[in-house]
């Protein structure tokens, strides 16, 4: 199988999971990880500053060990990774940071050469060909859990997904982050924001960057009725994920607009 570069990073304060490797084949329905946080919500790399975004960083925690502040509106200059609330703290992390802040520039520098991501049409005939093959495996379940959540059918995805929640465990980080992703999709289709809500921040624990891991957990707070939280959350998407995706960065602001007008 092909192997895609990814990285993810856990921060003191309950920030992402440490973890530089590959993402397999299983890992490619949410598309390719590589990973550069925006500045002010811009990808300099590729010239993306088509939408301007209110942003206020009151909800962003300050990577430094052993800070509690919020309000981290300094990321490094070098990868755009960590968030910092002043310079001593970004000065006082820069030695710990520093192998990880090469690693992620050095992973990114890729990402002009990463496939797009697949459609839902091929991922829906993915899995219809491991439902009629009867696949019982881990994988083969996740592609099913997949063609039940194209054709809508949440009771469905989420009974598929419960079947291999418990087997999650021994699986790579990854393969748990797309279990979760799916069982909070299925959850806030359903109706159950406060389940989507909890699921949906294991994901997060995993990896704050991936693409489109924020969107249902905002759009369950906003279900509810908590702008409040539903405008942090999608604050943090904006900040956080993918910024070489332009598609999810499109998304994501277009979101926050529409959460921040209530």
């Amino acid at each position: 199988s092909r192997d895609s570069p990814v990285v993810m990073h856990r921060g003191p304060n309950g920030g992402s999971l440490s973890y530089f490797g590959f993402a397999n084949d299983l890992d490619v329905s949410y598309g390719d990880i590589i990973l550069k946080l925006v500045n002010h919500c811009k990808v300099e790399k590729n010239g993306i500053d088509d939408q301007k975004v209110e942003i206020n960083y009151d909800c962003i925690q300050c990577d430094a060990d052993g800070c509690t502040r919020s309000g981290a509106s300094i990321n490094c200059s070098t990868c755009k990774l960590f968030f910092y609330c002043s310079e001593a703290c970004r000065r006082q992390h820069q030695l710990a940071h520093l192998p990880d802040c090469l690693r992620a520039a050095s992973i990114f520098d890729h990402s002009a050469s990463e496939p797009e991501p697949p459609s839902k049409e091929w991922l829906r005939r993915r899995g219809m060909t491991a439902q009629l093959a009867g696949r019982q495996d881990f994988a083969g379940t996740l592609l099913i859990a997949e063609y039940w959540q194209c054709e809508e059918n949440w009771e469905g995805a989420l009974e598929t997904y419960k079947g291999i929640y418990d087997e999650m465990i021994y699986k790579s980080p990854p393969e748990q982050r797309q279990v979760l992703m799916g069982i909070c999709c299925c959850l806030y289709n359903m109706g159950r924001y406060d389940d989507a809500i909890e699921v949906g921040g294991g994901a997060i624990e995993m990896n704050r960057h991936f693409p489109e891991v924020h969107k249902y957990i905002a759009l369950s707070h906003k279900a509810k009725g908590d702008h409040a939280a539903a405008i942090a959350t999608m604050t943090r998407a904006v900040l956080y994920e993918a910024p070489w995706d332009e598609k999810n960065i499109k998304a994501n602001k277009a979101l926050l607009k529409e959460v921040q007008r209530g």
